[in-house]
């Protein structure tokens, strides 16, 4: 875009402030576009830990302590060692504590579900 006056270097110098009006525009959207991906990051940073603290929960509401899986599956303490003593029944020993999960409970009800005929 040449600019046409009575004198040349005035309009080289006239095209030069247009240009760098421009380049000033520019680095003003990329200063917003830079504040933008910084909120954004923000954002998503705080959507991941959101979601990791739930999955984290999730993960350990799976392992259940034994005196409350023996109440989900209807049994004495007793009856729970002599059907892991037997091998029947999975579980989690971690210490002295024991627990088992809900598939290991899930799984031992399906192997002793009774089907209908």
């Amino acid at each position: 875009m040449r600019v046409k006056t009575d004198k040349p270097n005035e309009g080289i110098a006239l095209e030069f402030a247009i240009l760098i009006e421009k380049l000033i525009n520019q680095l003003d959207k990329l200063n917003q576009i830079d504040e933008m991906k910084i909120m954004l990051e923000n954002r998503l940073e705080k959507i991941e830990d959101i979601l990791y603290a739930k999955n984290v929960d999730d993960y350990l509401d799976q392992f259940i302590p034994l005196e409350r899986a023996i109440k989900l599956l209807g049994i004495s303490k007793r009856q729970f060692y002599t059907l892991r003593k037997r091998g029947d029944i999975d579980f989690i020993k971690v210490g002295k504590k024991v627990f088992l999960t809900r598939r290991i409970i899930n799984e031992f009800m399906d192997r002793h579900t009774v089907k209908a005929n």
